[in-house]
């Protein structure tokens, strides 16, 4: 079986390189975005993403709401894993069904353990 594809959207650098080295240690392939825009060009390029792990606040462009309601339209059984440092208040409202959130500052271990958990 191929490797499960993930989609990585995170503004900071240092979280979104640890977080990726991290998970193509444990198997995942990752296209890693830094921008809402970049995610929603490679959701409408992939053939198959398996997953969504997106910050929330992006800055500038789409936010990480509105970037799995498009991987919904597109892959509408991909587990959405949102993490971010002060939007958590907005996920009832905002996210995604059965979707999960994962504050920050997060030991990276929690995020590899809870990928794998939505993908099995």
């Amino acid at each position: 079986m191929n490797s499960p594809s993930l989609l990585l959207v995170e503004d900071e650098p240092i979280t979104a390189l640890s977080s990726m080295v991290a998970l193509e240690q444990h198997g995942y392939r990752v296209n890693l975005c830094s921008t809402g825009f970049d995610a929603l060009n490679i959701i409408e390029m992939e053939e198959r993403i398996d997953a969504v792990v997106t910050d929330i606040d992006l800055g500038l462009g789409p936010n990480g709401w509105e970037i799995a309601r498009r991987a919904r339209d597109h892959f509408p059984n991909a587990p959405v894993i949102y993490i971010t440092g002060k939007a958590a208040g907005d996920y009832e409202e905002e996210g995604v069904p059965e979707s999960r959130i994962l504050e920050k500052p997060f030991h990276i271990d929690v995020l590899v353990d809870m990928i794998s958990s939505v993908l099995n």
